[in-house]
């Protein structure tokens, strides 16, 4: 099973991920943003990973790609929550990593 939430605060998106993220779940999570941070605007990301049961290929390419997106925006990405079952090494080298969601609210703000 697979859920997520998205919260808009501090001039950041948060998305919550819980359960398994693959290739199936990720289409209707990559059209979702896809409407959102063009529509409205949205220059910071930070996807949590705390809940996260599973990740597979496609879906690190999603979240690699929407990093690179909000990167050439001149937004910030950030990944919290990360644990070994959600293949940690293969994220890290693209996304940077924080704790928590307060951390990447402070430091997104302070980057501001």
């Amino acid at each position: 099973m697979f859920t997520y939430n998205m919260e808009y605060r501090e001039n950041i998106l948060f998305i919550r991920f819980i359960g398994s993220l693959n290739k199936y779940t990720i289409k209707c999570i990559d059209e979702e943003l896809n409407n959102i941070i063009y529509n409205m605007g949205i220059y910071n990301i930070v996807f949590n990973l705390q809940e996260l049961e599973e990740i597979d290929h496609e879906a690190i390419q999603s979240l690699i790609k929407w990093n690179n997106i909000i990167n050439k925006r001149k937004g910030v990405s950030l990944v919290c929550g990360m644990h070994d079952s959600v293949k940690r090494d293969n994220l890290q080298c693209y996304v940077k990593e924080i704790s928590n969601e307060l951390c990447a609210i402070k430091m997104i703000n302070w980057n501001n």
